[in-house]
């Protein structure tokens, strides 16, 4: 009898709204609006529509349903809840569209706990709800899946891809470098421009990132320093609010941490993750050097005496301080060696080599190479291709302090 009143309200409705689109008359939508109580499944007994109740304080009961959101989960039955909808006139049913547990009454109520995933491989962190699977594949993607609701035919899921991207500094016709995150998205967007008010602050650190939209799909698009990283959610079917706001907790808590890194110990690259002897000496290099200087930052090093070099004051990257890149083409658009000055400390995990009573950290990773270096309290990053090793060291080792009033 419940199944046959629903229908014919459903029935009830479609033709309203058909008569309203006929005659071209079309109205505002109800508005939502909330309701708090107690969550319970109605009986065979109950002669309201709906599936369950919620039942306020002074013990008025709301028939309630919703087509989203499975109300007989462990999490919400039988607690106080407070439920988002509307009220469906046709047959005093509040549909449920939003719910969230105000208070736990029952016993049987399961506490998913938020537990950490840490991936020093692909470098990150962040926390999800213990009832979602994590999987990570051979291409380092790692996939958290949803728990199947009951009414779902398909699981809601969030994947997390990360990718090498060689950033190529552009300049712009004002001068200014365009920063690695809206060059990425030129080349994603076949020449578009990435405006400012489409880049979003996600993360514990606030990073910058851009979001898109595509067949119910929604992706934030990150860089770092040399990568790209995307954090795709695709909602269950049907959908669901749970599944929603939980990847948006998980955009919320998503970090950057230090990379794990392997280093060549021998020319023929036996990787290993321990500390390594030095080498006897610095490599030689079959090129001329020259010096080049930066005041504001107190130091000075040696580059390729026929290449050139740019710098450009970091206006996007709150880890880089001044960034310069190295280049055998006169043009500044394709950087080979980048040497940035930084604002924190160095990661972890890197060998430790030596020359000239200098210590050094060095990852090897992805056919990049990468140097970091200190000069008193300032550290300082080389990297590039794996092939130019020898002369990032041989860069890095040149790497001196300079007093603050000596003349250029």
């Amino acid at each position: 009898m419940k199944k046959l009143l629903t229908l014919l309200g459903f029935v009830f409705t479609v033709t309203i709204f058909s008569a309203c689109s006929i005659n071209g008359q079309f109205q505002d939508g109800p508005s939502t609006t909330s309701v708090s109580g107690v969550l319970s499944e109605q009986t065979s007994l109950d002669k309201e529509s709906g599936t369950h109740f919620l039942t306020d304080e002074s013990g008025k009961k709301t028939a309630a349903r919703s087509l989203t959101i499975n109300l007989s989960g462990d999490q919400y039955l039988n607690n106080k809840v407070k439920a988002i909808g509307l009220m469906n006139t046709t047959d005093d049913v509040f549909e449920i569209t939003g719910l969230s547990v105000e208070e736990i009454l029952s016993k049987n109520t399961k506490q998913n706990k938020q537990i950490e995933y840490k991936d020093t491989d692909a470098g990150f962190r962040l926390s999800y709800f213990d009832d979602w699977k994590a999987e990570t594949s051979a291409d380092k993607t790692v996939t958290f899946t949803a728990p199947l609701a009951t009414a779902a035919t398909k699981a809601a899921v969030i994947k997390i891809t990360q990718f090498p991207f060689a950033y190529e500094p552009t300049p712009r016709p004002d001068g200014t470098l365009i920063p690695p995150l809206e060059s990425y998205y030129g080349v994603e967007n076949k020449g578009k421009i990435l405006e400012q008010s489409q880049i979003l602050k996600i993360g514990t650190d606030k990073m910058d990132a851009f979001k898109a939209v595509e067949n119910d799909k929604t992706t934030y698009t990150l860089y770092r320093s040399g990568y790209i990283y995307k954090l795709m959610f695709t909602p269950a079917t049907p959908s669901s609010p749970d599944d929603e706001n939980t990847f948006a907790k998980m955009l919320a808590d998503f970090q950057f941490v230090a990379m794990d890194a392997t280093v060549s110990a021998t020319d023929e690259g036996a990787a290993t993750d321990a500390v390594v002897d030095a080498p006897a000496a610095l490599p030689k290099l079959d090129m001329d050097m020259t010096t080049f200087e930066s005041l504001p930052y107190q130091f000075s090093g040696q580059y390729p005496a026929k290449w050139y070099y740019t710098g450009v004051k970091s206006a996007t990257d709150a880890e880089i301080l001044h960034h310069y890149g190295f280049s055998d083409d006169a043009s500044g658009t394709k950087e080979l060696i980048s040497l940035d000055v930084l604002s924190d400390g160095i990661p972890s995990g890197g060998a430790k080599i030596s020359f000239s009573g200098k210590s050094f950290d060095v990852f090897e990773k992805s056919d990049k190479y990468v140097v970091y270096a200190t000069l008193k309290t300032r550290n300082f990053r080389l990297m590039g291709p794996s092939a130019y090793k020898d002369l990032i060291l041989f860069m890095a080792a040149s790497l001196q302090s300079v007093e603050k009033d000596k003349p250029l």
